[in-house]
């Protein structure tokens, strides 16, 4: 937040638009992932009550990354298997113009997520990996993301622990035999998704 801040001043400065614009001094684009949302937001909920006597919450300086942080260079990147309106604070989420969504059991949550049912009507669940993404320009677009079991990851880990980051493949740790789909198949199926998706009324829905 105070890195926003900053640059944010130095922008007025140099009476730019954005971070590319500060003059005499080179910013890199700062990610901030967080993994189980729904947890922080019980924590911040809880430690509110304490920070409102003194001003600024840590929701207010959230909120403020989520509206502000992009023309500072500074990004949300959320992620959260519990999805309800107490788990996800609505100006935060309307603030994120890339939703990606997984099977959502309860329709409600497809909604809260990508704006339709989508995620709920459509989308395979026997299928891992099958995801929906909604971009700015709302339309929906069907994609296959690698999934690896934890088996796998133990394994992986297990045989490098004295391999130094550098020293690994990327090819070692994305390729499965036993999930491995073949490109017809996976081209097939989410064919089969897009068609539903048209005859669930719920939008244009395309693969990749």
């Amino acid at each position: 937040y105070d890195e926003m801040q900053l640059r944010l001043r130095l922008i007025e400065q140099s009476k730019g638009v954005n971070f590319r614009d500060i003059k005499g001094r080179k910013c890199n684009r700062i990610f901030l992932v967080i993994d189980e949302l729904a947890d922080l937001m019980c924590d911040i909920a809880r430690n509110d009550k304490k920070e409102a006597k003194e001003g600024k919450t840590t929701l207010d300086h959230f909120r403020s990354i989520a509206k502000r942080g992009r023309s500072a260079g500074v990004h949300l990147i959320l992620c959260t298997q519990k999805v309800d309106t107490k788990s996800i604070d609505s100006s935060v989420l309307s603030q994120c113009n890339v939703r990606v969504s997984f099977y959502q059991p309860q329709v409600t949550a497809s909604i809260l997520v990508i704006g339709n049912g989508a995620a709920t009507n459509t989308l395979p669940n026997h299928i891992k990996g099958r995801a929906i993404i909604r971009g700015i320009d709302s339309d929906l677009v069907y994609v296959q993301v690698p999934f690896i079991e934890k088996t796998f990851v133990d394994k992986f880990f297990a045989e490098n622990a004295k391999v130094k980051p550098h020293e690994t493949t990327s090819n070692k740790m994305f390729t499965s035999k036993k999930e491995d789909l073949e490109k017809k198949n996976v081209d097939d199926s989410l064919l089969g998704d897009e068609r539903r998706l048209r005859m669930s009324g719920a939008g244009g829905g395309k693969k990749t």
